[in-house]
């Protein structure tokens, strides 16, 4: 509820239970192997964040290598119903 209006119920299929005690836990197995996704992006996982790094020293050939890996990132996270 918010502002007194409350919203409407919707059924979710995929994810992790919120507020709860095996939430968390769920939530880090279910992106565990993110890393797999790409061979050149370094993936730093805490908790509910994730921090994606990779460097080149050519800006432009760094720019299609990150848009490349991001594409094999997004497959992963479709594959396994998070985007």
């Amino acid at each position: 509820m918010c502002n007194g209006a409350m919203s409407s119920s919707k059924f979710i299929r995929h994810g992790v239970p919120q507020r709860s005690i095996r939430g968390p836990l769920l939530f880090l197995v279910f992106i565990n192997d993110l890393h797999n996704a790409s061979r050149l992006l370094n993936f730093l996982l805490f908790a509910d964040d994730t921090c994606i790094l990779v460097s080149h020293k050519s800006y432009d050939k760094l720019f299609s290598m990150v848009n490349l890996e991001l594409d094999h990132a997004s497959n992963w996270l479709r594959a396994n119903k998070l985007f």
